[in-house]
């Protein structure tokens, strides 16, 4: 009897392989993700340098992008996990 939360490639059912697939209309979300982490990096150290530079009123704005980009990242990851 195999154990049913390990993952062998096969339908045990059918003994055919399991294939994921993407939704019609839907890519691998590479773009989305690569764009998203980019707002990750660029606003963590842009709210890095304006923190430590003294601008106190632009430093959260960077913050802001930051958490929403963090965010994004999760929730992509759960509409895309299955």
């Amino acid at each position: 009897m195999t154990a049913p939360h390990r993952f062998t490639g096969r339908d045990p059912q059918r003994g055919e392989r399991r294939v994921r697939r993407a939704p019609a209309g839907e890519g691998s979300g590479r773009a989305a993700r690569a764009l998203l982490w980019t707002g990750v990096g660029i606003g963590g150290a842009g709210n890095a340098v304006t923190s430590l530079g003294g601008y106190p009123l632009i430093s959260p704005v960077f913050g802001v992008v930051t958490v929403l980009c963090a965010v994004m990242l999760v929730v992509h990851h759960l509409k895309r996990r299955r």
